[in-house]
């Protein structure tokens, strides 16, 4: 990280459990909390965290998701102020969730999303070979 930092690369650094990755269990997303709290300033601060890597399966509420990271994030604001990263639940497979298509007429539709004071956040999702996307 240091050494990323050094030659001006911006960081992302990423918490991941591969054991875990699709899981439900909120105890891991408080675990992946945890670390960076505890791990954060160790590491030289100064790079963009995504708290936790793929947390969340196909069949995780909207409102299940938003508890969660509410609290994870919670956490991390003890000791991290900048941009959080939180993965769109199911790998990105979920991602109409955070970011829905416009219906015709175009008109915004609501969605949940993690509420943190004061806090900046951004969803990412991904693409897998056995992700299905539609258009």
């Amino acid at each position: 990280i240091a050494q990323a930092k050094a030659n001006g690369y911006a960081i992302i650094a990423t918490y991941h459990k591969s054991s875990v990755l699709g899981t439900d269990d909120t105890a891991e997303l408080t675990a992946a909390a945890s670390w960076w709290k505890t791990n954060y300033g160790a590491l030289g601060g100064g790079f963009t965290i995504n708290l936790m890597n793929e947390w969340g399966s196909h069949s995780l509420s909207a409102n299940s998701y938003a508890v969660a990271y509410n609290s994870a994030i919670a956490t991390v604001r003890q000791v991290y102020s900048g941009p959080i990263i939180i993965d769109c639940p199911a790998a990105g497979g979920r991602a109409r969730r955070g970011v829905p298509r416009p219906s015709r007429p175009r008109r915004p539709r609501a969605t949940t999303a993690p509420a943190s004071p004061t806090t900046t956040w951004c969803f990412r999702c991904t693409s897998t070979p056995t992700a299905t996307t539609r258009p």
